[in-house]
């Protein structure tokens, strides 16, 4: 499992989501104080990522269905793309991770 060192402030998740190719609902965070923010409009219209921003724990759902795909425990996603886009997404990367990048 990846190791991070805590979640990104809401203007860099929100960024760099965007960045991704994400369209961002923070409706619900400012509207009805939530801690959650929804990604969506990625690669299908029905899968929606709803992010704690303040514990950055997150599920992936089928907003049709209501199937879940994933959370922010599915390990056995973490060579997957589009998980560790997620990942990256909410999370800062670890310093030990950087450092080793040098």
């Amino acid at each position: 499992m990846k190791k991070f060192d805590g979640v990104r402030s809401l203007d860099d998740l929100k960024k760099r989501a965007i960045e991704a190719g994400w369209k961002v609902d923070e409706k619900a965070y400012h509207e009805k104080h939530s801690d959650y923010v929804f990604l969506h409009e990625k690669t299908d219209n029905d899968v929606v990522v709803a992010v704690n921003t303040f514990n950055g724990h997150f599920f992936v759902y089928n907003r049709v269905t209501d199937e879940n795909l994933a959370t922010h425990l599915s390990a056995e996603f973490d060579n997957e793309p589009w998980y560790s886009e997620i990942l990256n997404i909410i999370n800062k990367p670890s310093k030990s991770q950087t450092e080793g990048a040098l």
